[in-house]
């Protein structure tokens, strides 16, 4: 996504735009909890595995004051975005997670982009 041509323009030990990449971003892993479910007949829960999936997403970086609103954007939050080749499961607003690194954020919002009739990114809102 991008990276590679630039790469191609700027290439060296391993390309700038891939340097810059992994000093301000890096890779990450959203992680989707388990649903739980309950069985009226035998009046027992149980709880479905969640599942997980690598991801590239781009350097989290803070709203711009025009896009908070204090209820939906909170001042703290954060947005980054995904590939959309990455997303192998669906992502549950509020209930997921993006792993950077230590930083374990809870994703808010995903709100995919598209390139005509394909989702090329997602976009997430991210809280700590």
């Amino acid at each position: 996504m991008g990276l590679a041509l630039l790469d191609n323009v700027f290439s060296g030990s391993g390309g700038i735009a891939k340097t810059l990449h992994n000093l301000f971003g890096g890779t990450g892993t959203i992680a989707n909890p388990g649903t739980e479910t309950y069985n009226p007949l035998n009046g027992q829960s149980a709880t479905a595995p969640g599942t997980s999936f690598d991801t590239d997403p781009s350097p989290p970086e803070n709203y711009s004051i025009k896009e908070i609103d204090g209820s939906n954007i909170l001042k703290t939050d954060l947005k980054t975005t995904i590939p959309a080749s990455d997303v192998t499961s669906e992502i549950v607003p509020e209930k997921s997670t993006l792993t950077i690194g230590s930083s374990v954020f809870t994703i808010i919002s995903a709100n995919p982009i598209k390139s005509g009739n394909e989702t090329a990114i997602y976009q997430l809102q991210l809280r700590k």
